[in-house]
């Protein structure tokens, strides 16, 4: 089989009874947010598919939505939306580790420009019922737009490149492997005595201008 082919998703409705947490499972979700989302998803039926793998006994282990899970169950749903992903157990890991932490983070002013827009069919309270924030967090979100949004993520933007571009800069290099030690020892003795951070870089721009000088 061909490993993209192995690591197609499947999407299909599973009972939530043959559904088991991951042993490991390190996510947990506030009383307020876990009302929110039954909220959400009682009123909706709409939820993102929970992420589970096959296991040997039939059985499929949660990788990402054990909140979502509990949820439905708590609603008295028998069957769930889930991708089904062919994975190993150190890949589990790496998914249980990541699926729940790999996020964005909303633009300020743009998320204001949303909830304003929700506000043309509901109210603040009812947005308290069903978004994370809570109603005087909403109002404070909202207070956003008067701001130039755009004109200021393209300054923060601008002044990030500059950052970036005068930060550190980062060389590679490739030598036989013969040759190798007489480079490590050379980096060795020149950084043996400068403090601070980043000891090899600043020896190796030490032996550099020596070269020069001595070119």
């Amino acid at each position: 089989m061909r490993k993209t082919e192995r690591h197609r998703p499947l999407l299909m409705r599973l009972p939530l009874a043959s559904l088991v947490p991951h042993p490991l499972n390190a996510n947990v979700m506030s009383s307020t947010l876990r009302e929110k989302l039954k909220t959400h998803i009682q009123a909706s039926g709409r939820y993102p598919p929970l992420i589970v793998r096959r296991l040997a006994d039939g059985t499929f282990q949660l990788l990402d939505g054990h909140q979502r899970w509990q949820v439905l169950l708590e609603l008295g749903e028998e069957y769930g939306w889930c991708l089904i992903w062919d994975v190993t157990d150190e890949e589990a890991l790496i998914l249980l580790a990541t699926l729940n932490r790999l996020e964005g983070e909303d633009v300020p002013g743009r998320r204001a420009a949303l909830i304003a827009e929700l506000q043309a069919h509901h109210t603040l309270a009812e947005l308290a019922r069903l978004l994370p924030e809570n109603e005087a967090q909403l109002e404070s979100t909202l207070q956003l737009l008067d701001i130039d949004i755009d004109g200021l993520v393209k300054r923060l933007s601008d002044e990030a490149e500059r950052a970036a571009a005068e930060g550190p800069v980062l060389l590679s290099f490739a030598v036989d492997p013969d040759e190798a030690p007489a480079v490590e020892e050379a980096i060795a003795n020149a950084a043996a005595n400068l403090p601070g951070p980043n000891r090899r870089g600043r020896a190796l721009v030490i032996i550099a201008r020596k070269y020069l000088e001595e070119a």
